[in-house]
């Protein structure tokens, strides 16, 4: 999913002479730990300017370290409300769960006339 998309995104741009970017690629399991040595990896191996990764508590675990090594850390999916002011070094591109979920509720309640509803996670 998220490694295919970003492989279109990469070849558009390459394509449109507008970037060549280089795209590496570590899986983190959704682990802290495994994050952090990919991390590390990426960084060290390649010397990459930006990780984009997802999952709260990986981005969580990744902060003080993208912070540390002065590398962004782009999240494109966590959702954790802790995610919001961590440090200048991470920017989050999804929108975190209160802020969300206030805004889902709000629809469900006062647009759709809905009372009742459930969470699958």
């Amino acid at each position: 999913g998220t490694q295919h998309a970003i492989e279109i995104a990469r070849q558009e741009l390459a394509d449109k002479k507008i970037a060549n970017l280089q795209v590496f690629y570590e899986d983190h399991q959704q682990q802290a730990q495994l994050a952090l040595l990919g991390f590390e990896k990426l960084v060290d191996r390649h010397d990459v300017t930006a990780v984009i990764a997802n999952a709260s508590p990986v981005i969580l675990a990744l902060a003080p370290v993208a912070q540390e090594r002065k590398k962004l850390l782009y999240n494109f999916a966590g959702v954790s409300p802790k995610l919001r002011s961590l440090n200048p070094w991470v920017v989050n591109g999804a929108a975190l769960s209160d802020i969300d979920g206030a805004a889902l509720a709000g629809y469900m309640f006062k647009k759709a006339g809905l009372k009742t509803a459930a969470v699958l996670h």
